[in-house]
This record gives C-alpha cells, structure tokens and sequence, in this order.
C-alpha cells in the first residue's frame, strides 16, 4: 500500500518518480529471486502512466540494482522491467559498466553512478554532501558514493530538462528520445551489436549513455508517437524436459502477425519447473536474429521449485512483429532436470503508417549538389543518392534507378537518347543512400535522372509492407521522377601516346639469291585478291604460283627488281616501288604474307618527334587544339626538383 501511495502521490503535479530502491538482492539475501510490485503497486504506476501529467503519463526510473558482481539481473527485478519503467545502469569514471550494476535485456540506459576503490576513494565515486559528523558515510560533510541508485537520478535530471524544453511529452515519447541519443560507451565490448531497425544495443549499457544534449535537443521538435498496440500469442503449452547440463537445450517457437512495425517492449511469461531455477539460461530470438538474455545461471532462492515470471526486453525496439519468435531454454548445470511447461508472448509496440523513399539529395564526387536544371562544370565519376531518414532501400530494385543521355546534341526531342552504362550502383554505408560509380567518364551533354515508381520493376524500401517509390496513397502507387541537369565541361584528356606506333606500307627487304632456296613462296594481296609467288631457279612451280626465276648469284637488289617487276605484272589495285634491295608495296588494303621465304617484311613504323592527345567524345575547336601555346613538354632531367626542368 505504501508503495501504490507513493508512486501515485499528486501524480497531476509530479511528472518523474525517480526510485533509487528495489527487491533485496543476493547482497542481503545470499541469492537471488523473482520480487516485483503487488496489484495495488501495479495499478498505480498503470494508473500513471495513463492519466498522470493530465494524461502525458508520469515517468518512472528506476535503478537497476547493485547485485551484478553476484550474477544478478535487472530483469529479476519485477519493478525495474516494468514496460513502464526506465531502467537506469551505472557507469565508472572509465565509462565502462561498474562491477556491481546489474545487466539486462530490459536495462533501457546507464549513467555515471561511480565506483569506489576504498570508502575514502572519493575521486572515483559520486561525491555528494553527507550527514555531519560520524552519523554519516565519511566523518566529514561530504562522502564518495557508488551505486546505481545514484545513476537514477542522473537520468531522472536529464528527463526533467527534456520536458522543461517539450512539456507535452507523452512517457513513450521519453522513451523514444533516450533510446536514440544514448550514446554508444565502452565500443570495444563484445556484447554490443545493433539490431534489425538499427539501435545500438548491449545486455550492460543498454542503448548506451544518457546524453543530456542530444536528448534536450530532439525533444525540442519530437512528433508525438502513435497509441500503443499490443499483440498476444496466449498461453503456448510446451511440456517439454528440459535436458540437463545441455548448451543445445530445447527451444520453442510462436508465430506473430505483423500488426506493429515499430516494436518497443516484449514480455516473456514462461512457466517452467525447476527446483533449481538459477541453473537455467533462457534466450528470445525475434523473427530479425536479435537475441535478448532474459536469464543466466546464478545462485537462486532455493524456496523456489521453478520461475513463473515474466521477462520483457526492450532489445527489439523499431523491429516489426511479423514472424517466428523463439523461445530457447538451457540448463547449464548438471543434477537437476526441470521441465517447460508453457510460455506466452506480448508484443508492444505502434503501427507507424509507411513513408514511402523519396530523394532528397544528388550528392557528386566533386562540385556542389545537383539539382533539377543544375550546370555542372566537372563531370562527376561518383554520385550518392540520398533518400528521406529512416528508409531502408530494397537492393533488388535499384535497377529503377537510370541516367539517359541526351545523344549527343543537348536535346531530348531528337529520340536518340541513350541510357548511360552504370559501372556499380548499390547500396551505401547507410541504408537510404544509393552509391552510383559511372563505367565512363560522362562527356559534354544534357542528362536525365530516371528514378521509377511505377511499372512492374519500382524501387521499392524494406518497410512492412514495402513502399514503392514516392508512393501516393490516395492513388496506390508511386511515383516516377525525371531530373534533368547539364555537364558543360571543357575537352578531357584521356590518354597522351608519346613516339606513336603507326601501320603503313609494306615493306619487302629482299635477300641475295645465295640465301633462297628453290620452292619458297610468299603472297602478296590488294584486299580482294591474292597472288602467292615462288622462287624458282628453272624447275618450275606448283600449279597456281607465279614463278619469280633467279640464280645464287643474283644480288640482292637484283632479287627485289625481279620481285617488283612479277608483283606488277598481277595487276593488282596496289602500287609497286623498288628501292635497291628494298620492295615497298602501297595500297588501303594491301597485305603480305612471307610465308616459307627468307622475306623481311615490315609495315610498323614509329614517328620519333611526334606525341599524340586524345580527347573525350566532345567537339574540339581546331584551331585551339592544334594552337602550340595550349601544350608544354617538360624535360625533368630525371630528378624530383623542378627547378632543373626545361621547358
């Protein structure tokens, strides 16, 4: 009663209850145990948090307990996991979980609460005024203290702050706001991992630090959350043994509808008989893979023949409901086999109507944002998409997303548009922004960014149910979106070819007659016909070859006449030159194969004092380009100074 009175007490005046008190623990006990309110103490904070603030909800925090280095749990406190309840841990002056405060699923967030190393260790614990003289902690007027129950009211501060700066704040509004500015301590714990909405969430901090500034802020412009949904399994009969000393144990899995899409508590009320409760390990995975620790093993009262309690967490805070919710029950201590008997699920949450993703930001690589009728002056290689808050983009449907090209000629009338080669599109670090890198660099022109809410193949995001893009409830569909900008960019470079290697005549070095031997051929072609000739010294040649007749003792420019003069008499669409032992062969298509003779034959040749600029697919102005005064070519003499360069 005196309980229910005085978390009740002028609740129209009194917005936060602050309670820096709690069950006796394993400190004063020797164990651990299930203690929570009554129904009158029940009711009143249920009282509360309906109609008190004038129907706001009063706030209540609680510490979390001191019990931890006893293997204690926030969760055993029937109090303190309250869904109605802010459960507040203490942190160290090293920002790291005191020894003594208490883990737990439904441990909402910590706060400096101090810990000493000795009673006189004033500088490590929280230094507060005392009792004077020997009548308090220190015999002199101040004192070192530690605790989570000065944690408490730490947070209690911050919330009074936030409702100074918003005072229309609902109790789940508070909620909200310290769930997502907590401050993230301690990163290098293992224990930390972030869940399926996104929360940074850990059984020792729980969304983290209380960040008074962060928390004040957002709670300046909070929208007000939706009314409370509540969905419930009802009583799921198991009657299942619990295997002994088993890390596999036995699980069980309950099936909820998707009616909340914005989760804030969970309940598990299980029932289960045990005459050794604390050896038992009991874990719920959501239908995301968030894993909330309900229990561990400890020592246990030993009145108790089992747990029929009910857990919540709060580590499932902005998943959706939909799905399979498992329940898996170990014990981890050989002797005694205990039983499940049931267990039952209620899910607490809201349904938040969809937001459809809609962009809001076309960020480049380089230069200023792009937007609707936006010049660009450098062409970008990369662009980030960045969508509306809290989207979470579908990536199987980015290929709603396309650039067009205007072809060329600045103008989408033509019809010769093109779509433009995406090197990669996918998702970004965060999950509503969409990374773009181009295959190309993109040259001088109009563009259209395409984004498609419509048609068979939309982007769509990840809400339940999903949203297509910019969708328009009142029509039932989304939405397409085409942005036009303009790439104005000078010439690009893309590659300098110094000393180029060009393909030109043929060229036929002819060796001295002493060095062919009779029968060797090689063939000669203008692009439409082919003639194959044959060194013959008399005996005459295969059907089909045209015979070149010579002795061993032809020079070598002898041989080249003798080549020249059979080449010409073809008729071939080619032009013949001899220059002493040297055949050279000119023609747009002509070609030459040496085949089995001792033919040196060549048609590359390499421009020394010649170096060659090729430029993006854009139209040049000849005379700029080929204007010496645009170019420098600069001798380094091989060192890194340029002070020695020649220009």
């Amino acid at each position: 009663l005196q309980e229910a009175q005085a978390l009740s007490h002028r609740s129209d005046l009194i917005s936060i209850y602050n309670n820096s008190w709690g069950p006796a623990g394993p400190s004063a006990t020797g164990f651990s145990r299930f203690a929570g309110p009554g129904p009158l103490t029940l009711a009143a904070i249920q009282q509360g948090v309906t109609t008190g603030r004038n129907g706001l909800g009063n706030i209540y925090v609680f510490a979390a307990g001191n019990d931890g280095y006893l293997l204690d749990n926030v969760n055993y406190d029937g109090f303190a996991n309250l869904r109605y309840v802010i459960a507040v841990g203490a942190l160290n002056e090293n920002g790291q979980q005191a020894f003594y405060s208490e883990p737990g699923a439904c441990l909402f967030v910590v706060a400096p609460g101090g810990e000493l190393a000795d009673p006189n260790d004033f500088a490590s614990g929280i230094i507060t005024t005392d009792w004077t003289g020997t009548n308090g902690f220190d015999a002199g007027n101040y004192a070192g203290v530690q605790g989570t129950s000065f944690a408490a009211p730490a947070v209690s501060g911050v919330i009074a702050l936030m409702l100074q700066a918003n005072p229309n704040l609902t109790y789940r509004d508070v909620q909200y706001i310290l769930a997502q500015t907590a401050r993230k301590v301690d990163p290098a714990d293992a224990d930390w991992t972030t869940n399926a909405a996104g929360y940074h969430i850990n059984h020792k901090y729980g969304f983290g630090a209380v960040d008074a500034a962060a928390a004040v802020q957002a709670a300046r412009n909070w929208k007000p959350v939706g009314p409370e949904l509540a969905i419930d399994s009802g009583v799921f009969q198991v009657n299942r043994i619990i295997p002994d000393n088993s890390a596999v144990g036995i699980s069980s899995t309950v099936s909820m509808a998707s009616d909340i899409n914005r989760v804030e508590w969970v309940e598990v009320t299980v029932d289960i008989s045990h005459i050794s409760p604390g050896d038992l390990e009991i874990v719920l995975v959501s239908p995301s893979g968030t894993q909330s620790v309900l229990a561990t093993p400890h020592i246990h009262n030993p009145f108790d023949t089992g747990v029929q309690w009910t857990f919540t967490t709060n580590r499932n805070w902005g998943e959706t409901s939909g799905g399979d919710w498992t329940l898996i029950v170990r014990d981890r201590v050989g002797g005694v086999v205990g039983r499940l008997n049931s267990w039952r699920l209620t899910v607490y949450g809201q349904q938040v109507p969809g937001t459809p993703p809609d962009l809001v930001a076309v960020i480049p690589n380089e230069g200023s944002l792009i937007e609707e009728g936006a010049e660009l002056l450098v062409a970008p290689r990369e662009l980030i998409l960045r969508f509306n808050e809290g989207q979470q983009l579908n990536p199987n449907t980015l290929g709603a997303i396309q650039f067009i090209r205007a072809g060329g000629d600045d103008s989408f009338a033509e019809g010769n548009e093109v779509v433009i080669p995406i090197g990669y599109i996918g998702i970004g670090d965060k999950p509503n922004e969409v990374i773009v890198r181009f295959a190309e660099n993109l040259p001088d022109d109009k563009y259209h960014l395409v984004i498609k809410g419509t048609g068979a193949n939309p982007l769509m995001n990840l809400d339940s149910p999903p949203l297509p893009f910019r969708y328009d409830p009142d029509l039932g569909t989304g939405r397409d979106l085409t942005m036009e900008f303009d790439i104005n960019v000078g010439p690009q470079v893309l590659a300098v070819v110094p000393q180029p290697v060009y393909r030109g005549d043929f060229q036929i070095t002819a060796p001295a007659g002493s060095q062919i031997t009779d029968g060797q051929t090689f063939r000669v072609s203008d692009g439409t016909f082919q003639v194959t000739f044959e060194f013959d010294t008399g005996n005459g040649v295969r059907a089909g070859n045209v015979a070149i007749v010579y002795s061993s003792g032809d020079s070598a420019s002898l041989v080249a006449q003798k080549i020249g003069a059979a080449i010409l008499a073809q008729g071939l669409n080619l032009t013949v030159l001899v220059n002493a032992a040297v055949v050279t062969l000119q023609g747009a298509q002509v070609s030459v194969d040496r085949q089995t003779s001792p033919l040196i034959v060549k048609s590359l040749y390499q421009e020394r004092n010649v170096i060659e600029v090729y430029f993006n697919d854009d139209d040049l102005d000849r005379n700029a380009a080929q204007d010496p005064r645009f170019y420098q070519l600069i001798f380094t003499r091989e060192t890194a100074s340029p002070d020695d360069d020649l220009v």
